[in-house]
C-alpha cells in the first residue's frame, strides 16, 4: 500500500492527464523532479509528492487528524530562439500553467472526491532557471485536505 501522499500525487497526475489545455501535456508522477535538460524540447509536466501537514481536528483531546497533502506540479521547457520568440513562448507556457490551475481548482480527485484546499504558483516563472539554463520553469502546489 502506498503512502497517502503518493495517492494524492497519482490522482493529480490522472486529473491533469484528463484535462484539455492550450498545449498538449503528458504528465508523469515522479518522486523527484529529475527531468534532464536535454529532454526538455517539449513541455514536461511532472507531479511530485511534496508536503504533509497534520493538525489535531477540532478539540484539543480529539484523536481525529486533519491532514493536508501537497503535490507539486513542475512545468518545464527549454527556451530557444530570439528574445521575441522566447517571450511569446514563455507567455504561452504561463497561460498553460494558469489553465492547469483553473482545471485543478474546478475538479475533484477521483479517489477521494476532494477539491484542492489551496493552490499556489511559486515560482510562476523562475528567473534563475531562465538565466542559468534558458529554461521555463513554473511550480504549482495543490494541497488537499483529508481527515483520518
Amino acid at each position: 500500500m502506498a503512502a497517502q501522499l503518493i495517492h494524492v500525487a497519482d490522482d493529480v497526475r490522472t486529473l491533469l492527464a484528463a484535462g484539455s489545455f492550450s498545449q498538449a501535456i503528458s504528465p508523469l508522477r515522479e518522486l523527484l523532479n529529475r527531468e534532464q535538460l536535454s529532454a526538455l524540447t517539449t513541455v514536461a509536466v511532472q507531479v511530485v509528492p511534496a508536503t504533509v501537514l497534520i493538525t489535531r481536528a477540532a478539540r484539543p483531546a480529539s484523536t481525529v487528524k486533519d491532514r493536508r497533502y501537497g503535490a507539486e506540479i513542475w512545468v518545464q521547457k527549454k527556451l530557444n530562439g530570439t528574445d521575441a520568440e522566447i517571450e511569446t513562448e514563455a507567455a504561452g507556457l504561463l497561460l498553460l500553467v494558469e489553465e492547469m490551475i483553473d482545471y485543478l481548482f474546478d475538479n475533484v480527485l477521483a479517489t477521494s472526491g476532494r477539491y484542492p484546499e489551496t493552490i499556489e504558483n511559486d515560482p510562476a516563472f523562475s528567473a534563475e532557471a531562465y538565466y542559468q539554463e534558458r529554461l521555463f520553469e513554473s511550480v504549482v502546489t495543490a494541497t488537499y485536505r483529508h481527515f483520518r
